[in-house]
């Protein structure tokens, strides 16, 4: 997926809901890498669950677990020269922290931080499949209040709310 013709549009919010496997995260992965290479800005990963976060920063053993992927396995051919990690809800590049994860539940923690050189927020897996979880009461305004925590006045930060299609969308 080419996030090209999106960010060409030059609008704050971009919400880019295609079938799975169509690249939408390792895109969104690729251009923030890129621009904290090229700027080194930062960026937000959001999750509304704690185990969602959970998969993204732990490594299992157990035999059925064992193909799990870490966060940045896709894109580290593409970047040889750099360290990539995900550990402790931080992603790391060459050892420097150019990422923050957090769970929606947390924005009243965002409220007294300083998030200056974020310039990207990844909302992941935003729609729901049917059946499969639920979404967080005042969903809507939990978000917006963390909008409004890292953005502060600023008009150079980008949001990505990705998601597959899925049945049922509400």
């Amino acid at each position: 997926y080419s996030l090209d013709k999106v960010i060409s549009y030059n609008v704050p919010v971009n919400i880019i809901i295609t079938e799975r496997g169509y690249g939408k995260s390792f895109s969104v992965k690729d251009y923030v890498i890129k621009q904290y290479k090229k700027n080194k800005s930062q960026f937000l990963y959001l999750r509304r669950y704690e185990n969602e976060l959970k998969s993204v920063f732990e490594h299992t053993s157990t035999k059925e677990e064992m193909n799990k992927k870490d966060f940045f396995d896709d894109l580290k051919k593409f970047y040889p020269d750099d360290k990539l990690c995900a550990k402790n809800k931080k992603f790391y590049i060459n050892d420097e922290c150019f990422g923050f994860a957090k769970r929606m539940t947390e924005s009243q923690d965002l409220k007294s931080a300083t998030f200056n050189q974020v310039k990207t927020i990844i909302i992941d897996e935003y729609p729901i499949e049917k059946g499969r979880r639920y979404y967080l009461p005042n969903e809507g305004m939990i978000i917006m209040n963390i909008f409004d925590s890292i953005i502060r006045n600023r008009s150079d930060i980008k949001i990505f709310i990705l998601g597959n299609a899925v049945e049922g969308i509400s």
